[in-house]
């Protein structure tokens, strides 16, 4: 009743080779580098000029005083960041 098509009535004696998924190799290399401002030299800050005077309110040489603790701290970010850099 039921007809088998011939190429379903037998099998082969040997499967197909089957080909493998390609191996695929990725290699990574992570590279410090550093901005070119980073390697650029921090100017020396001003000097103050012999026998100057400021002259201000409480609120204004606190403000100064906050400006140059500000100052520091930026110069010294600076300064340690450019030594972490690849020389």
């Amino acid at each position: 009743m039921f007809a088998m098509m011939p190429a379903c009535a037998t099998l082969p004696d040997e499967r197909p080779a089957v080909e493998h998924d390609p191996v695929i190799l990725t290699n990574s290399k992570v590279e410090k580098v550093c901005p070119h401002e980073l390697l650029l030299e921090v100017p020396g800050r001003p000097a103050t000029p012999a026998g100057a005077i400021v002259k201000a309110n409480e609120l204004a040489l606190g403000w100064l005083r906050d400006l140059g603790s500000y100052v520091t701290l930026i110069e010294t970010r600076l300064i340690d960041a450019a030594g972490e850099c690849p020389k």
